[in-house]
């Protein structure tokens, strides 16, 4: 069995060098499942000769939220064939396929899976009802982070000195006209997370919500501390239609719906700057 569809889930052998840098490739049966957005590494026996999987237990599992880059090893690992690697958290792990075909269709099936997609609007609410913490170890030279539950408004966006309570005053005044609003999603500033949220953008500031429901900002950056917008190049290079909001004190990550909307978003707040400043001398 090289590899096996089903469902949600793409899986297969593969061999995974356990120790970093170590050259020592251990055989591993591996589990790409979309629907939790995990890739779980089994002991090679977990499943059978049909594919069918045995064990329930991984040896140890990654987040896909946090796998930022996943592509082809014949270059920074020549004596090994059909390798290829994957960066979770700024780590980079390498994989042994058993041959060019199979390593092919695992760098495109994890490439696919790391991408972002847009919930549909009924689900963006649940979506944002729970958030995950993770617990690290380090299980055979590998690090494992384990899902831990937390309440659903644990402070995931709480990221900055720009944060605001929740709890502030709803007599605080939001009612500013909008010069354009939206959905998007943005990478948090700690946890390296991406969420999905309502920004509001307007003469003053650029703010997000939890939802367009929800107008209580999580956070709002004044537009006199913005420098610039501008696209992403080259930092998250599996993500597509990003932009980065440089401010004074931080750059966020924000992805749009489509390269369309990227460029209505940049072109807006940068005529929302040059509006702030005035007219050059």
């Amino acid at each position: 069995m090289e590899t096996r569809v089903s469902g949600d889930s793409f899986a297969g052998l593969l061999e995974m060098e356990v120790k970093e840098n170590s050259g020592d490739f251990v055989r591993k049966f591996v589990r790409l499942d979309t629907s939790t957005c995990r890739l779980e590494y089994f002991h090679e026996n977990a499943a059978n000769e049909n594919g069918a999987q045995l064990s329930r237990v991984p040896d140890g599992n990654f987040n896909v939220c946090f796998l930022s880059l996943t592509g082809d090893a014949a270059s920074a690992r020549p004596k090994v064939p059909h390798c290829f690697y994957i960066v979770v958290s700024g780590k980079k792990y390498y994989f042994k396929a058993s041959s060019e075909q199979v390593k092919q269709l695992w760098i495109e099936k994890l490439q696919d899976a790391s991408r972002i997609t847009v919930p549909q609007r009924r689900s963006l609410v649940e979506s944002c009802s729970t958030q995950t913490g993770f617990k690290v170890e380090v299980v055979g030279g590998v690090i494992v982070k384990t899902p831990m539950e937390c309440l659903p408004d644990a402070a995931d966006d709480i990221d900055s000195d720009e944060s605001i309570q929740r709890s502030s005053s709803p007599s605080q005044n939001f009612e500013e006209e909008s010069i354009k609003s939206g959905y998007c999603t943005k990478q948090g500033f700690f946890r390296k997370s991406w969420r999905r949220r309502f920004f509001i953008l307007s003469a003053s500031s650029f703010r997000y919500c939890r939802s367009m429901e929800d107008r209580i900002p999580i956070k709002i950056i004044k537009v006199a501390d913005i420098l610039e917008a501008r696209p992403s190049i080259g930092i998250h290079l599996n993500r597509e239609n990003l932009f980065e909001l440089v401010t004074q004190s931080r750059v966020f990550y924000i992805q749009a719906d489509s390269e369309s909307e990227r460029d209505s978003w940049i072109a807006a707040i940068t005529q929302c700057l040059q509006t702030a400043r005035g007219p050059k001398c």
